[in-house]
């Protein structure tokens, strides 16, 4: 990929995709470059992307604001066992109490300004014990 394929609009970084107009996904820097998740190293600079990184994080929160029900959003569950925070990939806190219930289905739930979101997984659903992503759907 080369820095003419990127377009910017305001701090988020974006590239045509399937002649839509597409924003990158959260950026890190490794061993003096950036990558972005399904395109590999990204011509930006470690400025470029933290930038980037905020205004994908905003838009994240935002979205978590105008999700209808049913909708859904990936977010993280991280901390220690029994101190468990809900968060956006950067780590702001989106719930600092989330609620992990146990029954017919494995989930997660948590509150956002009125809104209920759940993850769930069924029961002998195989997946990494130490995985923190998580799709959460707004239930009410």
């Amino acid at each position: 990929m080369t820095s003419h394929e990127l377009e910017a609009v305001g701090d988020l970084l974006t590239v045509q995709h399937e002649g839509r107009q597409t924003a990158l996904g959260y950026l890190f820097a490794a061993n003096g470059k950036v990558f972005e998740p399904t395109l590999g190293a990204v011509p930006v600079t470690r400025e470029q992307a933290d930038r980037h990184n905020a205004a994908l994080e905003a838009a994240d929160l935002d979205r978590l604001d105008a999700v209808d029900v049913g909708d859904a959003v990936v977010l993280y569950v991280t901390g220690p066992r029994g101190q468990e925070k809900v968060t956006t990939w950067p780590g702001r806190v989106v719930s600092a109490s989330p609620v992990k219930e146990r029954g017919h289905y494995r989930h997660w739930s948590f509150q956002w300004r009125g809104k209920r979101f759940v993850a769930r997984r069924t029961l002998g659903e195989r997946r990494d014990p130490d995985d923190e992503c998580f799709v959460f759907t707004r239930e009410t």
